[in-house]
């Protein structure tokens, strides 16, 4: 009887793992595809099956009170403290509660709700994972498999993509990213998912069953991850790379382990093929030969985008020492641009990132946010390497893994990804579920003695009256969540796909077809108002508003002048909003002081500027 249910929950893992890698939205018309959603897709399945996950765990773990493994004793608080009281645990329950504070002060809530949504989930899915991980082997290898295989599926669609262009899969920005990232839309979140488990594979080569299998899988990664020009990636992998050949060493010579010549064999061809995959694809060779430059002359990185952002970022964090708030770094950056201000910038384009996950949280965080960052991160480095040098091989991977990764986060932007923040965290589930915490209990916490239960019956039966009242509050507080989130983000699928149709069918009309005109009106009827008044708030509502008022310009100029507020409501600082405004308010000296800002945001902000609205350029 208490086996039954844990297979649906072993199952139900499995997908939540595995599904978010293939999820994708795409709109046909005509017999053609004409665009493909990836990343809301991707959040919405780990959003819904997270929940629903969530509310299953604490159904079985927590209200039926089941045991965490196969036998043994059910989930206790101790568990939980000893799960929160590991350094990097505190550090990072530090650093999301630090950031939630920022709240009192964010400038688009809309961004902070975004943000905040996900870190609280993912919160709660590690504890929960880290638990029945450590407990359970088999759910460890169900979450162990169901990632690596995944992202083997993915990475074999990728180059499969490379020789026949699929039109279900076309990539974003083909022109500046690769022409095969698979499920993942774009270069950066593909290259960065197959560095985030590339390691565990390198484990399973090494210590699990069907070795030749797991050793073709890791030669086929490496040869997409080539092909796929992230230098971010290549950097990083290299790092990890000799960080866990000096690991290796050293466990042989202190006699921990020794490296066979098979295992160096295929150690060797892997490392051969990203090589030859490197020195043959154009693209991946020009992108190799720009790292060695950037470490050569390490001081060419702030004259590039990335350097640009970070002392941009330092002009914000001057003015806002505490931080700008969760999710809007994006908002406030187009008032510190001191340095290169059209980097990345312009009317059709502004950036949205910092593209260096520790300088977005100095931007959002500021000085507190990223110390607690770093001190969360410096902690799981050291847990991780003093492991690896008590244990073995898999250890050793492990530990380069999360070097690969936090190397990685310095020059790109990994948890700003939805489905690479999730990846990170079931990486943190598997590291901290590892099964080695023992398997008795710390003491429980304080409670009635037992000469006074027994002394007085009713104290005991309340205690214990108490404690299910507070399973079965947890439980429906989970269920509650689960539901909300089920409507919450179809809604907001819903809202991502109905902008993404009005907008395709604009810019068709826009360079010029005048017969995409009826498509037009027909979209924005069909979408207009998921678009509109739909839940499910995402971090584009200021497009998505300033494209609705460019339509509206055309037949409603006061609704077009409503869709424009909602677009500076969502980003108070954006050029494109301010110079519509200017072409749609009557009063002359109000269309010159829009445009007065719309000149200021794009020419001269580069002190940090407050103002209202229309705003007043400062003299």
């Amino acid at each position: 009887m208490s086996r039954s249910p844990r297979q649906p929950l072993l199952g139900l893992v499995s997908l939540l793992v595995a599904v978010p890698a293939f999820a994708v939205i795409w709109h046909r018309e005509g017999g053609d595809i004409l665009f493909v959603l990836y990343r809301q897709p991707k959040l919405a399945a780990v959003a819904m099956l997270g929940w629903l996950f969530l509310a299953s765990f604490f159904w079985y773990f927590v209200w039926l009170r089941r045991p965490l493994g196969g036998a043994g004793p059910p989930l206790d608080l101790s568990d939980v403290r000893r799960l929160a009281t590991r350094p990097a645990a505190l550090w990072l329950l530090a650093f999301v509660g630090y950031m939630a504070l920022t709240g009192w002060w964010v400038r688009v809530g809309a961004n902070y709700r975004y943000e905040l949504r996900q870190w609280v989930l993912l919160l709660l899915l590690v504890a929960c994972l880290s638990l029945w991980l450590d407990r359970h082997r088999p759910a460890r290898r169900a979450v162990r498999l169901s990632l690596l295989l995944s992202l083997a599926l993915v990475s074999l669609v990728g180059l499969v993509q490379l020789v026949a262009p699929l039109p279900w899969l076309s990539p974003i920005n083909p022109q500046i990213g690769a022409v095969n990232p698979s499920f993942m839309g774009y270069k950066n979140p593909m290259a960065l998912a197959l560095l985030g488990q590339i390691f565990l594979v390198v484990r399973q080569a090494q210590t699990g069953p069907r070795r030749p299998f797991w050793v073709a899988v890791l030669i086929m990664e490496l040869v997409y991850l080539a092909t796929l020009g992230s230098r971010t990636s290549y950097f990083a992998l290299t790092v990890a790379t000799a960080y866990w050949l000096a690991l290796l060493c050293w466990q042989t010579l202190r006699g921990r382990r020794r490296v066979g010549a098979v295992s160096l064999a295929w150690a060797m061809a892997a490392i051969g093929a990203f090589v030859v995959v490197l020195a043959w694809h154009p693209v991946a060779r020009q992108k190799a030969t720009s790292v060695l430059s950037y470490v050569a002359a390490p001081s060419r990185y702030l004259e590039s985008d990335r350097g640009i952002y970070l002392r941009n970022t330092l002009n914000m964090v001057a003015h806002h020492p505490w931080g700008v708030g969760l999710g809007d770094w994006q908002t406030h950056y187009p008032i510190y641009r001191l340095h290169g201000r059209d980097v990345a910038f312009d009317e059709r384009f502004q950036v949205r990132r910092a593209h260096s996950d520790p300088v977005q949280f100095l931007g959002e965080g500021g000085w507190p946010g990223a110390l607690l960052w770093v001190g969360f991160a410096v902690s799981l480095l050291l847990a991780a390497h003093r492991a690896a040098r008590r244990g073995g091989p898999g250890e050793a991977c492990f530990a380069a893994q999360w070097l690969a990764l936090f190397v990685a986060m310095g020059s790109d932007y990994l948890l700003e990804l939805p489905y690479n923040k999730f990846q990170f965290f079931v990486l943190l589930a598997l590291f901290w579920g590892q099964g080695k915490t023992p398997s008795s209990p710390l003491p429980p916490l304080p409670s009635l003695p037992p000469s006074t239960s027994r002394l007085d019956p009713a104290a005991s039966s309340a205690s214990q009256g108490g404690a299910r009242w507070l399973r079965g509050g947890l439980l429906v507080a989970m269920v509650l969540a689960m539901v909300f989130s089920l409507h919450h983000y179809s809604q907001l699928l819903r809202r991502t796909f109905g902008a993404a149709a009005i907008g395709q069918a604009y810019g068709r009309w826009a360079a010029g077809d005048a017969s995409a005109w009826p498509e037009v009106l027909g979209q924005l009827k069909r979408h207009g108002r998921a678009v509109v008044l739909g839940a499910g708030e995402t971090k584009t509502l200021h497009k998505d508003y300033l494209q609705l008022a460019h339509l509206a310009q055309l037949t409603d100029r006061p609704q077009a002048m409503t869709y424009a507020r909602l677009s500076l409501q969502h980003h108070p600082y954006y050029a494109p909003a301010f110079r519509l405004m200017a072409d749609l308010v009557v009063d002359p000296q109000e269309a010159s002081r829009w445009q007065q800002g719309h000149d200021f945001l794009m020419l001269r902000a580069t002190v940090g500027w407050r103002g209202e609205y229309p705003p007043l350029v400062p003299e």
